[in-house]
Formats: structure tokens, C-alpha cells, sequence
């Protein structure tokens, strides 16, 4: 049986303690606590948001990074996304997509 190392287990945690306190952070807090992720508790963070905390997540992100998250979604994620974020930022978030998504 494979141990966990102490590295996966402190980052799996920290993921937890993150979803857990997202509700009470403020958009400054998220994207701070959101960069103390590894890519993959990111990844997994980012996926199990609401379209609306995605896209306030997004709005307070860079440009490199907002496309980066947007590439991931899958259409229809990207549609509610999209839906979800304010009129005036709509037509930015869609620029992030590729051509067929």
C-alpha cells in the first residue's frame, strides 16, 4: 500500500480548510488563498465552485490566468459561467474560449 507523503497530505488540508472558509472570504482572501493551492487542489477547488463564485474568482484574476480557468470549463460549465457573471464582463469571458467551446 502506497503512503501519502506529508506534502499531499498538509495540501489536500489546506484544499479542505479553503472550501470550507470560502463562503466567509472576501474576493482579495479567495484569490489569496486560491494561490496557496497546487495546481491539482486548485483544479479540483475551482471545478467544485458555483458558476458564480467561478466567475467572481475569474474577475479577480488576471488575464493569462482568467483564460487559463475558462479553457478548462467544459461548454456548458463555461455557458453557466458566462451567464452567472456581470452583463458588462460577458463578452471578455467569452473572448477567453476557444473557437469550438
Amino acid at each position: 500500500m502506497a503512503e501519502t507523503s506529508p506534502q499531499t497530505t498538509d495540501s489536500g488540508l489546506l484544499a479542505a480548510e479553503i472550501h470550507d472558509a470560502w463562503p466567509a472570504l472576501d474576493a482579495a482572501e479567495r484569490v489569496e488563498a486560491f494561490h496557496l493551492l497546487g495546481p491539482s487542489e486548485a483544479e479540483e477547488l475551482f471545478h467544485s465552485l458555483t458558476a458564480r463564485d467561478q466567475s467572481e474568482l475569474l474577475h479577480a484574476l488576471g488575464t493569462s490566468e482568467r483564460q487559463l480557468w475558462m479553457r478548462q470549463l467544459a461548454p456548458d460549465d463555461a455557458a453557466d459561467l458566462v451567464q452567472q457573471a456581470a452583463e458588462e464582463e460577458r463578452d471578455a469571458l467569452l473572448r477567453l474560449l476557444d473557437d469550438p467551446t
